[in-house]
């Protein structure tokens, strides 16, 4: 019984924060890691809320393609097509990330 109080103050402490505030973390290079750190809790436990829907799931593995991008595109030496004077990856947000996934999946949710 201790693990579902423990579980139960990890999932308020991520419903307190925000799916949008982790997914825009993740967009901008933090690990699940760090993330999970701040937050006082375990990568595994992060992780696993936020694959626990397909549609956070889904705007989690868009938010590091993001955020792999943007590391691309900051190296360019490194393989990176992109340099720092020409055009840029886009910033969507985590908003438009979740409501471009459930569009996606038809959901008749027009991405906003």
């Amino acid at each position: 019984m201790a693990g579902k109080v423990i579980s139960r103050a990890y999932n308020e402490k991520i419903e307190e924060v925000g799916i949008f505030s982790i997914l825009e973390r993740v967009e901008s290079g933090d690990t699940l890691q760090t993330i999970a750190k701040s937050l006082g809790m375990s990568r595994p436990f992060l992780s696993t809320a936020l694959n626990r829907d397909r549609t956070t799931a889904e705007a989690l593995c868009i938010a590091r393609a993001i955020a792999a991008t943007k590391r691309l595109a900051a190296h360019p030496e490194q393989g990176g097509q992109f340099s720092s004077d020409g055009p840029q990856p886009p910033r969507l947000g985590a908003e438009t990330i979740l409501a471009g996934t459930t569009h996606l999946r038809g959901l008749n949710v027009p991405p906003s």
